[in-house]
């Protein structure tokens, strides 16, 4: 018999749960530590179990941001799940763009996700990056993300999100 996955809205009594997830992967560096914040998050439960979990970080009015994926269940199709979960989300809140920075651009891309020519970090760091005007609502977000946040970023000097 398999189990089935829900995913919903996290609650309070799950930020312990939301942080022991993440914690090994922001121990390795593969996602940025955060304040976990039970509003910002979706989780997935698998037998009661909270397996998987992921951050919608308000961007702008129009973008926002799909981050902190984490599973502790790998090869389950959670990724996928949560991903999929964000964009109805999102889409029910009426955002125009939805923005995964990530080093695993790859996997994005066969969920559909595309690369911007301009990553925030890069916009943050010295060196000129020229902005594309293709998309407006995305061009002005990727700008506030650069100067509000990876700006301040103590690993500035080393990312390479897409």
């Amino acid at each position: 018999m398999s189990s089935q996955v829900f995913v919903r809205a996290a609650l309070a009594a799950d930020v312990d749960a939301i942080r022991d997830l993440l914690a090994p992967e922001v121990e390795a560096g593969t996602i940025l530590p955060r304040v976990v914040r039970p509003e910002d998050f979706l989780v997935a439960l698998l037998d009661g179990e909270i397996v998987a979990a992921v951050a919608m970080t308000r961007w702008t009015d129009d973008v926002v941001e799909l981050g902190s994926l984490v599973s502790a269940r790998p090869g389950l199709g959670l990724g996928r799940a949560m991903v999929q979960a964000v964009l109805k989300k999102a889409a029910l809140e009426q955002f125009r763009r939805v923005v995964a920075l990530t080093a695993i651009d790859g996997w994005f891309t066969r969920l559909g996700f595309r690369a911007h020519p301009t990553a925030p970090w890069a916009l943050a760091s010295d060196r000129p990056v020229l902005v594309t005007a293709s998309d407006d609502c995305l061009d002005a977000a990727v700008g506030w993300k650069a100067s509000t946040v990876c700006a301040g970023c103590a690993r500035l000097g080393r990312c390479r999100q897409h």
